[in-house]
């Protein structure tokens, strides 16, 4: 909260780095909401609820998309030195990350259905390397 208010307060004087930490702070608030809301109403119903799961995994996802997002930026100096990262870069950023998007999804929704599945061991450990 108080970083919010810090940022709002502040907003024209941030750097890139700063408003990604800020966009990665909200996403994670609202998994912990989702997940919370899921997890309530699988505990007064008995079933999980699809739709709250789908969107609990869409802020999964999108945390670790976001942190890996920054951390790649930073990583080639763009907003910090530079203003920002060279297209071909960029693109290639996008490709990395919708695959790694895909993945994450992969991994989670195996693991959380995975006796349903009937994975095997084998396959389950393959599975876990990008995760």
């Amino acid at each position: 909260v108080v970083w919010i208010i810090a940022v709002a307060r502040f907003s024209s004087t941030l750097l890139y780095v700063q408003k990604v930490l800020t966009g990665l702070v909200l996403t994670t608030l609202m998994e912990a909401v989702v997940q919370y809301v899921l997890h309530q109403a699988w505990n007064n119903s008995g079933s999980e609820n699809s739709v709250l799961f789908s969107l609990a995994m869409t802020f999964y996802t999108l945390k670790y998309l976001v942190t890996l997002r920054v951390l790649m930026h930073t990583g080639s100096g763009a907003g910090v030195v530079t203003d920002a990262v060279a297209t071909h870069l960029g693109c290639k950023m996008d490709i990395a990350l919708s695959v790694f998007f895909v993945m994450q999804w992969t991994w989670k929704l195996l693991f959380t259905y995975k006796y349903r599945f009937m994975i095997s061991q084998r396959v389950a450990m393959l599975i876990t390397v990008p995760g």
